[in-house]
């Protein structure tokens, strides 16, 4: 099996304790989704960036090239961002080569999440941290406390790792995330910081705890043993709660993509031999799998321009109430996901040198316990000085009825789509109806033939979120 050189590479035989190795790990996410590999097509990996000795920092990106005519929701998964915590890089492989299998044999599961989402996995944010054993990268820097954080001072040089998933984050924002680490058996949900900076333990409660709350517990409920746990009631904890960090993945991210990025502890020991790691990875499989599909509940849409019905593609939605986080558009036809439970909304949209427009927003129950329910909603901004901006709702409401204030809203529609599971795959179909019919009456009303006044088609997909869980013991500090 081997040990660790110094300069990274392993012993002969490529493995580290049990694991792959840097260079195994890369070269098994660029093999898998290649021809002639067991689902061809079914993913592609690329590089993000590079750790500070010059690793290169890989992305997985599964889903069905068949359902990629328009934007779906990311759901991302993240692993050893901490070196000497590797567990999630097995764990993770383990995911992908079951969604691969489950694909080719028309597991429902495995068909409609890829169907309906796209699952990214960077197997390894912390490549040197690993090669050297250690829990920094390879400056000896921590990087789950290298963000800049919303309580605390700015961190004066970011390392290379976290610059590299910042800009991850912002090409392709998740509407939910899962990090793994060890150190603890939980799933970890924001604020990690306190607004006092304080280092004693306490609840800090996000605008989203509701939501976070939901993902991480059932995270803790697909899994055999978490939500027994002892030391956290019903396998959860609140990161602040725990003990406060700042600098935290978690907190940027929600802030700064929406993304609801639940941390889970996987293991109490460190680097778990590798003979544990089958086992392991059968127990997070289903709670990683349950919190992906919950996340895929809440408002999907797209944000357009009113006079020509072409996206708007630096526009952003936040919710009253829950203004923090902010969901930028995500998809070339001016898409956008965020994940909610169901219950009543209002959502409010905007673009530079637009008029916001705001939109109440019912999202349904789930037809099946252990999905999400999905609303679908279209924007139409206008131009600074232009006419009023129109919002439409397309809700997937299981037989329910809709509010009668709803449908008396001022320049709003709302109706429900026409049986069938809420998906971003089933919503985008209609969305897209609605678009080409708008297309039309651009091309029918206009004088001479201008491209941009065509709409470049909307579609919806399902806001989707992923738990993240907890990590380290309150005796065992540094975990997370």
């Amino acid at each position: 099996r081997g040990q660790v050189r110094a300069g990274g590479a392993a012993a002969r035989g490529g493995l580290v304790g049990g694991y792959k190795s840097n260079a195994e790990l890369a070269a098994w996410a660029r093999a898998f989704g290649s021809e002639g590999s067991a689902c061809p097509g079914l993913g592609s990996a690329w590089m993000f960036g590079t750790s500070g000795k010059g690793e290169p920092l890989i992305a997985l990106d599964i889903t069905d090239p068949r359902t990629n005519e328009t934007a779906k929701p990311v759901l991302k998964i993240v692993a050893n961002t901490h070196g000497n915590e590797p567990a999630g890089r097995e764990i993770g492989v383990d995911l992908a080569e079951w969604l691969c299998k489950g694909y080719a044999e028309r597991l429902p599961e495995a068909v409609e999440l890829l169907r309906d989402a796209r699952v990214l996995l960077v197997p390894a944010l912390n490549p040197d941290g690993f090669a050297a054993r250690q829990r920094g990268n390879a400056a000896g820097a921590d990087l789950n406390r290298d963000f800049p954080d919303q309580f605390a001072p700015a961190v004066q040089k970011m390392q290379p790792e976290t610059l590299a998933a910042m800009r991850l984050s912002r090409n392709s924002p998740c509407v939910a995330a899962i990090a793994f680490h060890e150190g603890a058996v939980v799933a970890n949900y924001a604020w990690d910081g306190l607004p006092s900076r304080s280092r004693r333990s306490e609840y800090s409660r996000c605008p989203d705890d509701d939501t976070q709350r939901a993902l991480a517990s059932a995270y803790a409920n697909g899994h055999p043993s978490m939500a027994s746990s002892a030391e956290f009631p019903g396998g959860i904890t609140n990161g602040a709660k725990w003990y406060p960090l700042y600098g935290g993945n978690q907190d940027w991210e929600y802030i700064n993509t929406g993304c609801m990025f639940i941390t889970i502890e996987a293991n109490e020991a460190k680097w778990p031999p590798a003979d544990r790691l089958p086992q392991l990875a059968a127990a997070h499989r289903p709670a990683t799998l349950a919190l992906l599909r919950q996340a895929l509940g809440g408002v999907t849409g797209v944000i357009v321009d009113a006079g020509t019905g072409a996206p708007i593609p630096h526009a952003e939605v936040v919710v009253r109430g829950r203004e923090v986080a902010r969901t930028p558009v995500s998809g070339a036809g001016g898409e956008f996901f965020r994940t909610l439970l169901p219950g009543e909304y209002r959502l409010v949209a905007s673009a530079r040198g637009y008029r916001e427009a705001e939109l109440a927003v019912s999202v349904p129950k789930p037809a099946t316990p252990g999905d999400g329910g999905v609303a679908g909603v279209r924007f139409e901004l206008s131009p600074t000085g232009g006419g009023e901006a129109k919002a439409v709702q397309h809700a997937e409401q299981h037989g329910q009825q809709l509010p009668q204030s709803m449908g008396a809203m001022q320049g709003a529609q709302v109706h429900a789509p026409q049986g069938g599971r809420a998906s971003a795959y089933n919503l985008a179909g209609e969305l897209g109806a609605e678009v080409e019919a708008a297309e039309l009456w651009v091309e029918m009303h206009a004088r001479t033939w201008n491209p941009h006044m065509l709409a470049a088609g909307g579609v919806l997909g399902v806001a989707a979120l992923t738990l993240v869980a907890v990590r380290r013991r309150r005796n065992r500090r540094g975990r997370r």
